[in-house]
């Protein structure tokens, strides 16, 4: 993990972000899993999920450092 050498309150925020973005994407694809399983259109629900994971996503990537001791800059 590029977070390894980092101060500690920086690898502790990344781990929240982490544990948050899984608490949001397993019941939500489970959910979509239900929706398509019933016939249902779950496509909105998948975009807004989506939306939400690119968001957490670009948030995860904000905090390893571009440059430095570091390395080379990360970008999605």
């Amino acid at each position: 993990m590029l977070l390894r050498n980092a101060k500690p309150w920086r690898r502790e925020a990344a781990e929240r972000a982490l544990d948050d973005l899984s608490a949001i994407m397993e019941p939500g694809i489970a959910a979509l899993m239900a929706i398509n399983a019933r016939g249902g259109d779950c496509r909105s629900a998948a975009e807004a999920l989506w939306a939400e994971f690119s968001a957490a996503r670009a948030a995860l990537l904000a905090m390893v450092p571009a440059t430095g001791s570091f390395g080379p800059l990360r970008a999605a």
